[in-house]
């Protein structure tokens, strides 16, 4: 009888181990990877330094700018991109753009971002802006967040583009750049325009009016003071009105919602076409109707905002 020692006997699987095919091919296959990807890193090292890689204009391809974005705007973002002198090859690329554009108060949605060695290509949804009417004849815009923008190359076509925002002593003295408008009656509006975006053009609505509606003008909520309620109100092209009634998720007992609202009035639409050509209208013009319970109905003798507010057109 043969006796091996305790070390011999831990020999025999090892040569068994190291002598199978599949794990030779993998040792191969790890290391194979292994010195690609050092010889890649140093490739890509070599790449970065080469000026054809680098972001630029030509290689930059942006959402094309829709018929409503001030003149300007869409250069500026590109600019933006494109400044920093990144390069294609690099690896956080993707990551860094995006948080680049989700601090651009122009853009709504970032859908995708994609790079590849020759190009990179940026699809995005640009947030439709609102116009806010100020004292004088003035206007300012704001993004569909409330924030005021800056308007480069504002034009009168863009104007009747997009929607207004008309309150009474409006506040606006420290409404600031890529900021919340200072009145919530800007901001609610807002909020309000982004459920009516589906259907503005096709209603022929021109802008939503806010007020208070203890008529007292804005203040600020204290405990004995609270702030008033909010009534919303749109104005058509044709200068008729509809009561909207609440801001959108602060609706009274007995009010519909803002989906049973914009149901009510897609169907209107539907029915009737723009709402100024709608049958019913007893007159031309200066009409007011009722969307608070969710169908659009006329109110025969309802004042306008004008009525409370003074002009405001």
């Amino acid at each position: 009888m043969t006796i091996g020692f305790p070390w011999m006997l831990g020999m025999v699987p090892l040569k068994q181990f190291v002598a199978n095919p599949l794990v030779l091919i993998l040792v191969i296959t790890t290391g194979g990877l292994m010195l690609a990807g050092r010889m890649w890193d140093g490739y890509r090292s070599t790449l970065q330094q080469q000026a054809a890689y680098q972001l630029s204009l030509n290689n930059t391809r942006l959402t094309e700018a829709p018929s409503w974005l001030p003149e300007g705007v869409h250069a500026k973002i590109l600019a933006q991109v494109t400044e920093s002198g990144a390069n294609l090859f690099e690896p956080e690329l993707v990551v860094q753009v995006a948080d680049s554009l989700q601090q651009n108060s122009w853009i709504e949605d970032i859908i995708e971002i994609r790079k590849s060695p020759s190009e990179l290509r940026i699809d995005v949804r640009f947030g439709k802006p609102l116009l806010v009417e100020l004292p004088d004849g003035k206007v300012a815009l704001v993004n569909p967040r409330g924030e005021k923008v800056d308007a480069p190359g504002l034009s009168p076509e863009i104007s009747r583009q997009v929607l207004r925002i008309a309150a009474s002593d409006l506040v606006s003295a420290t409404a600031a750049l890529g900021q919340p408008w200072p009145d919530r009656r800007v901001t609610l509006a807002t909020d309000l325009a982004r459920q009516l975006a589906s259907i503005h053009e096709a209603a022929g609505l021109a802008g939503i009016y806010g007020r208070y509606l203890d008529d007292s003008g804005p203040r600020r909520s204290s405990a004995d003071r609270p702030e008033p309620s909010i009534e919303f109100r749109l104005w058509t092209v044709g200068r008729n009105e509809i009561i909207w009634g609440s801001p959108v998720g602060k609706e009274i007992a007995g009010e519909a919602t803002a989906a049973t609202k914009m149901a009510g009035l897609a169907r209107y639409v539907q029915i009737h076409g723009l709402i100024d050509q709608g049958k019913d209208l007893p007159a031309a013009r200066g009409n007011v109707l009722d969307l608070r319970s969710g169908e659009l109905k006329v109110v025969r003798n309802a004042k306008q905002a004008s009525e409370f507010f003074g002009s405001l057109r």
